[in-house]
């Protein structure tokens, strides 16, 4: 389902899908502080002026400009058959007496056609929906997510006699907490049907870690995967998306750099939400630069020659990461206009997938090509030659340039811009790959040789 920019924005802001988002203490503060008018204007246009006081806008637009990762939550809440509603004042009567009325959104799962039959009963527990045969509209303040874990509601949404709305996708702490009070403080009822209803009731408010922990994937042993990518890649698209949804579900840890902008950031940000536990994050800095959840893995790397720029020092994590990797994930954005208006070459993510091939391990190597994003499964088999054939095919590369940020490169004139960027490209490449060799080289006469070991594994032996 497609939203506009309004949507979206109120989506990041009201949904609890960004990053640090607002709690139930914050949002009450806010909706008590800023006017419905003043938060509509904010939403349609941030940057104008509006009564909102500095500090919410700048809380609001932290969250705002979380924008990139937002379609990849899109993504896969479209796959959980979940979307929005925004229309609040077209909800039955009873929905809206069950709201609380500071609702900006909500999330919807379900047969929507359920909201134009008219007469359908609305309620806001699973006791009473257990007890309403037939069709039903079920508004929940706890969390839409707990409740597909409950047969009742996935029978119902299968027969299409169910559409759900709740404003949050999971129980906040504080909600949690104030459940888990009421709960002691108030003795259950004799009856036994109730008593058992209460208990299913409770179990839907339970903690978001005891949800995950009953579909934790199961740590898929010392299998690790290094994924490495372009600063300049701002989003996850959907083939990515598919592939790190399949390392989730095998439990192979993933290892990171810390870098805040392209990949590493919007893979982190994937990761969190529902949270995955088997993640490490690898930082040359005392402190990362990007958040680590509780649970992940924090690495700091220590390069003790003061003599090394923090690009190199950098480089060093990253070889680091590559030794201790099983196999490899490449997003490669390849060339970028710098602010001097010449071409770049995103070396660093070139540079790990040669090193990762000089290994002898594969690499799943995702590459933008014109408005596509490609894949082309790295063996180590094949050494180097698969990814100089990805190289080269960017010499017939074919786009517009005047919808592209290259107008401002110089080309020669015996030149095409994909020919120039080409060229590059490939100079680079070279340049790379003698460097990686001749410390590779270096290395051996410092070592004694050792027994090859075999990869552990091969990507496509796990479908990945």
């Amino acid at each position: 389902m497609k939203y506009t920019a309004d949507q979206k924005n109120k989506i990041l802001i009201f949904s609890g899908l960004a990053s640090r988002p607002l709690n139930d203490t914050e949002m009450k503060a806010l909706l008590e502080e800023v006017s419905q008018s003043d938060l509509d204007a904010f939403v349609k246009d941030p940057i104008q002026e509006t009564n909102i006081p500095e500090v919410w806008k700048e809380r609001m637009n932290g969250l705002i400009s979380q924008s990139a990762r937002l379609s990849s939550q899109l993504y896969r809440l479209e796959n959980r058959g979940i979307s929005f509603w925004f229309d609040l004042d077209h909800l039955p009567k009873a929905a809206k007496e069950i709201m609380s009325g500071k609702e900006q959104l909500l999330f919807m799962l379900g047969n929507l056609d359920l909201l134009s039959e008219g007469g359908i009963p609305v309620v806001s527990s699973l006791a009473d929906l257990s007890q309403t045969p037939g069709k039903a509209i079920l508004f929940v303040e706890d969390g839409i997510e707990p409740l597909l874990h409950f047969e009742v509601v996935n029978v119902k949404l299968k027969r299409g006699n169910l559409l759900v709305f709740s404003p949050r996708f999971q129980p906040s702490p504080e909600q949690m907490i104030h459940h888990q009070q009421a709960h002691t403080q108030h003795p259950q009822p004799h009856n036994q049907h109730h008593q058992t209803m209460q208990k299913v009731e409770s179990k839907s408010l339970e903690s978001k870690s005891m949800e995950q922990n009953l579909q934790k994937p199961k740590p898929a042993g010392c299998r690790k995967v290094f994924i490495s990518g372009s600063r300049s890649q701002e989003a996850i698209p959907k083939n990515i998306q598919e592939s790190l949804e399949k390392i989730c579900k095998l439990g192979i840890e993933v290892m990171l750099g810390d870098s805040s902008k392209g990949v590493d950031g919007q893979i982190a940000d994937y990761l969190r939400e529902p949270l995955y536990p088997y993640v490490s994050i690898y930082t040359v800095l005392p402190k990362p630069r990007i958040e680590v959840e509780e649970g992940w893995k924090l690495q700091i790397i220590e390069v003790h020659d003061p003599k090394l720029t923090q690009q190199k020092r950098q480089m060093e994590k990253d070889r680091i990461m590559a030794a201790e990797a099983n196999f490899g994930l490449a997003v490669f954005n390849p060339i970028s206009v710098n602010r001097y208006g010449n071409l770049q070459v995103s070396s660093g993510t070139l540079r790990n997938t040669i090193q990762m091939l000089l290994e002898k391990k594969s690499v799943k190597f995702f590459y933008l090509y014109g408005d596509e994003m490609r894949l082309a499964d790295l063996h180590h088999q094949d050494g180097l030659s698969g990814l100089e054939e990805v190289l080269n095919s960017y010499k017939e590369e074919v786009f517009d340039p005047e919808d592209t940020d290259f107008t401002k490169v110089v080309v020669p004139k015996d030149m095409t811009l994909s020919e120039l960027r080409h060229q590059k490209l490939m100079k680079k490449y070279e340049e790379l790959k003698k460097a990686e060799i001749k410390l590779r080289e270096a290395l051996k006469t410092e070592k004694k040789p050792e027994k090859p070991e075999k990869p552990a594994y091969e990507t496509l032996t796990l479908g990945i």
